[in-house]
């Protein structure tokens, strides 16, 4: 439900915008509509300036979940696309949506002053082809390349704006920068349209490779199956996705349970060691104590730091286990996902 209204609240956020700050630069309040007029636009100005804010508070908040299936499918349209295992990555979509707010914002309020329409348009297109250029926030390098090239296009779009005026006083001149204005936008159109048939090939071809290595997997399954019963061999029955969903959940669940054991004996083994070094050492270290006076306090809190360093290494690598557990277990999911039923 969320996903689909964050997903059309950023498609029409251009026309929002402008239609809000259109009502509230013609803001009154003598007659009962205007009064109601001015009761609906003041929350909407409110809303259009918080809502890019909104969708990157989400992505900060959620930062440990936007893996999740679940909250990919409540607000996943916040972040379609982008590398949200990158920091910075996840302020895309606000710069994206405040960029329109400007560019809304230059149309209603600016419309007397090309200068300032000009530098809008010019500073906020260049200052998103830098974000991009420096932190490459979407989740593959085909997509980067193509979102930096139509910022390319876009801001050589705008520079070509400036020459359409008094400033070029040939007329033919113009008309020449006219078609070299319709030539990148042309191109741009051109290169979006092959990008597009190129991504679909290659989900396609993605798509045939499964199927393909599936289809094998039964028939290599079926031959062994025919096989051992020819020999008199027992033959398992043969069993639905569900099952075999059912199967995978099971052993991940159960992969999770012997790592963290393991971990947690090893752990255990670690600190009896540890435990065992402290009592050899104690006599020496009251020896020293009464020598030095201080210094024994000093060990035992660089060995507690050491003891807590240890702890957080070995906490990363249970999580770092239970994540190669499960990325394998949804790899096998995935290939069986399709899975005849019986």
């Amino acid at each position: 439900m969320f996903n689909s209204i964050f997903r059309a609240a950023i498609q029409s956020y251009l026309s929002t915008a402008i239609s809000t700050f259109l009502a509230f630069h013609a803001f009154k309040s003598e007659t009962t509509a205007d009064k109601l007029r001015a009761f609906v636009t003041i929350p909407m100005v409110f809303l259009v300036f918080y809502f890019p804010y909104f969708s990157y508070w989400c992505q900060r908040t959620f930062i440990t979940e936007l893996h999740l299936k679940q909250t990919k499918q409540s607000f996943g349209s916040l972040y379609t696309n982008i590398d949200y295992y990158k920091l910075r990555a996840l302020s895309f979509t606000m710069l994206f949506l405040y960029r329109r707010l400007a560019f809304a914002w230059a149309v209603v309020y600016a419309t007397d002053s090309l200068v300032y329409q000009m530098t809008v348009t010019l500073y906020s297109s260049l200052a998103m082809m830098i974000y991009l250029a420096c932190n490459l926030p979407m989740m593959d390098t085909f997509t980067n390349v193509v979102q930096l090239i139509n910022e390319l296009a876009l801001y050589v779009c705008c520079c070509t704006m400036f020459l359409f005026t008094d400033y070029i006083s040939d007329p033919v001149f113009r008309y020449r920068i006219g078609w070299f204005y319709l030539a990148c936008t042309g191109l741009n159109i051109a290169f979006n349209v092959l990008m597009l048939i190129i991504s679909i090939i290659i989900d396609g071809r993605k798509k045939l490779r499964m199927k393909s290595e599936r289809d094998e997997s039964l028939r290599h399954l079926t031959a062994k199956r025919a096989l051992m019963a020819k020999k008199g061999i027992a033959v398992e029955p043969k069993k639905s996705a569900s099952q075999v969903a059912k199967e995978m959940r099971i052993a991940r669940i159960r992969a999770r349970k012997a790592i963290e054991e393991a971990l947690k004996q090893q752990s255990e083994e670690e600190v009896r060691n540890d435990l065992e070094k402290a009592n050899v050492k104690k006599e020496p270290e009251i020896e020293e104590e009464s020598k030095v006076g201080e210094e024994p306090r000093i060990e035992e809190d660089s060995t507690k730091l050491e003891d807590e360093s240890k702890a957080q290494e070995e906490l990363k690598r249970t999580n770092s286990a239970i994540e190669r557990v499960d990325k394998l277990v949804a790899d096998f999911e995935e290939v069986f996902r399709n899975y005849p039923e019986e």
